[in-house]
Formats: C-alpha cells, structure tokens, sequence
C-alpha cells in the first residue's frame, strides 16, 4: 500500500511527460513482484528447527522425572521446553501472517497453525507441573494444580466436557468466558476434561 501511494503521488508530480511515468510505473510493477515472490517463498526452516528441538526437550524432560527428587533440573528442563514453546508460536504467527496477506490456500499444509489459539493440541500437564502434584478443589468446587511457565506460577483448572461436539469446542466456549487470564487450553482426551491455564489464582 505504501508503495502504492509512493508510485501515485510521483506520477501526479511527474512533469516530465509520458516517458517518466511509463519508468515509474514499470519500477512500482518490479517492486510488486518481488513483494509477490516473498509472499510465495515461505521459508518454515525456523519452525523445523524448533520443532526438531521440541522433540528433544520433551525427551530430556521426561529423563529429569526419573530422578523426581532433583527439583532443580525438572524445572530447569520444564523452563527450556516453555521457552519453546513460545518461540514456535512467534514462528507460526509469523507464518500466518505471510499465508492470509498471500497465499492463504497454503494454510491447510500447516496443521500446527491451530496452536496459534487457546487450544494447545501438543501440550500436556505433565509438561508444567512437578511430579506427584495433587489437585486441590477451587474457591468455585472446580479442581485446580498449580505449575509452572516461564518462570511464572500458573493454575490448571479442570473443566468437564459432554460428549456433544468436538474437545476443543466445548473446551473453548467453557472456559475462554468464564477463566480470567486464560492463555492456554489443554485438553485430556481419556478423561474428557480440559485445563484451562491461568497466571491470575482462582478467588
């Protein structure tokens, strides 16, 4: 668009006749190319990457559990993963963008794309809270663990789900309204249940 206005505003200027316009008009259709051509390239290396190192630390966090009396490395483990965690989503939003200002019939090839809202399909509790952590009743009856990510305290709040609709769905519509500071949703399919993770204690 600023290119757009750029090219108007000089030919409106332009007192050089037919010729000058016709050079800046080819100028602004090259920009518009290259523009077009970073639009089609998407480069997901980044996110490979991330992803690839994800898969590590999970490994590594699930070593730190063997020892569960060294706190220190658990949650020195669990901090790195998180880390993660929230480079891949900077890296997907970055994707995003590029896919709905281009080429948004690529958005299917990026399934991972979905863990840009509350949902988080690839997280799982036991990712950010210690072992042997129990679940205590909530000033509502809710049952509520407390954990931890990036460095900050956080609350897992349990909701109960139907079997009406999808998981996500339901978890969704449950507890994005009703869970302040909600920022993360995970869902426990063998229970039917959804987390939802807050950094704002439940009153």
């Amino acid at each position: 668009e600023y290119v757009k206005q750029w090219y108007q505003r000089r030919v409106r200027g332009c007192l050089a006749g037919r010729r000058e316009r016709t050079v800046l008009r080819e100028r602004y259709t090259g920009v518009l190319d290259k523009v077009k051509q970073a639009g089609e390239s998407i480069d997901d290396s980044r996110l490979a990457a991330i992803q690839s190192t994800l898969k590590d630390a999970k490994r590594k966090l699930r070593l730190a559990f063997i020892d569960d009396d060294d706190t220190d490395s658990i949650l020195d483990a669990m901090h790195k993963l998180h880390k993660l965690y929230a480079e891949e989503i900077v890296e997907l939003s970055r994707i995003s963008s590029i896919i709905s200002d281009y080429r948004p019939e690529r958005r299917a090839r990026y399934p991972e794309l979905k863990g840009l809202g509350l949902v988080k399909p690839h997280w799982d509790i036991t990712e950010f809270v210690l072992p042997n952590t129990e679940s205590t009743p909530g000033p509502d009856g809710r049952m509520v663990q407390v954990g931890r990510y990036l460095g900050d305290t956080v609350y897992f709040v349990e909701y109960n789900l139907t079997a009406e609709g999808t998981l996500e769905e339901q978890a969704e519509r449950a507890i994005s309204d009703s869970l302040p500071g909600c920022f993360a949703i995970l869902i426990v399919r063998q229970w039917r249940k959804a987390l939802g993770a807050t950094r704002v204690q439940p009153v």
